[in-house]
């Protein structure tokens, strides 16, 4: 994981990030804990987390939010 996590874009590590601002506690719990353990494991992936936080530029809990009410209900 560590490897397709440092390999792939920004886009698996900006998932995270946004999960960590989930509503339910469990998706919140699991999000951060993924990131605190691929973090542990490379300092490429720290430096992707940074640069997702950096380029969210906002309040990820709102902007989480607002995605998902225009999601068709099947998605959410």
């Amino acid at each position: 994981m560590v490897q397709i996590m440092e390999s792939d874009s920004h886009e698996r590590v900006k998932m995270l990030v946004l999960l960590c601002a989930e509503e339910d506690d469990a998706t919140r719990k699991a999000a951060a804990g993924g990131l605190a353990m691929l973090t542990s494991k490379s300092e490429k992936i720290s430096k992707k987390i940074r640069d997702s936080v950096s380029a969210l530029n906002f309040d990820t809990r709102c902007y989480y939010r607002k995605v998902k009410a225009l999601l068709p209900r099947t998605e959410r």
